[in-house]
This record gives C-alpha cells, structure tokens and sequence, in this order.
C-alpha cells in the first residue's frame, strides 16, 4: 500500500503512518534501540548476531504488533513485528515504523526488540507478507 503525502501532512507527523502499512524490506532503514541490542547480546547465538535480523526483516512475515507490554515506545511509530522461521523454531523483530522515516531519508525506523517465538496479536491483521 503506497502513501500520497503532502505538506500538509508534514505538519502532522503522527498522522502520516497508520497501520497497515507496507514495512521497508531493508534492515539499513532502521537504527538498534539499546533494548534491541541489549536483547540480541542476550537472546541470539553470537555466530548468527549480524544475519538473523537481517533475514527476519527481508523475508519475515509482518503483522501489527499489539501485544506492547515489554516495548519502550517513547521512539514513536507503529509497531510492526517480522516472524521468520530460522532451523524450524519462529524468530520475532519488532520494529516502529516512525512517519519521518517515510517522508526523510535521514531518519530511521528503529528496532525495538528481538525474540525466538511468535508476537501476540489482539487482531492477527497481517501488513504484508
């Protein structure tokens, strides 16, 4: 789903995302929170640290993430999850897809977190796949 903006909307930052939205594909579009990088010292085999969320992004499935109990959303956006599956067992990034990275390309989505499993949806609305 693609997004006409104007500069009208850039006065209202917070209404130029809403979800769905396709995600971006390209893990360079996003910046590590701490909490991301802190849980992917502690949750992700060092060895598989710089390709797992990468692959997660590329090919996961993305769905809205509303289960946001455990996520520091003081960065902003709309939280979106990628699943993959990696060796059989499902891997999860959260990301917030932040309206200013939409409309400038000097700012960043930021990755908020990564787990082994699968997020918890009120709704299962899926963004794209």
């Amino acid at each position: 789903m693609s997004q006409t903006l104007t500069d009208a909307d850039a006065d209202t930052p917070a209404d130029l995302v809403t979800v769905p939205v396709r995600p971006p594909r390209d893990p360079g579009e996003y910046r590590a929170t701490t909490h991301f990088q802190q849980n992917l010292r502690d949750r992700v085999p060092e060895l598989d640290r710089s390709e797992l969320p990468r692959r997660i992004i590329e090919d996961g499935t993305a769905t809205r993430q509303l289960s946001l109990d455990a996520l520091d959303l003081s960065v902003g956006g709309a939280p979106v999850a990628f699943t993959e599956g990696v060796d059989g067992d499902p891997w999860t990034v959260v990301v917030a897809l932040r309206p200013e990275a939409f409309v400038d390309a000097d700012r960043l989505h930021r990755a908020l977190t990564i787990y082994q499993g699968t997020p918890s949806h009120e709704d299962g609305g899926a963004t794209d796949e």
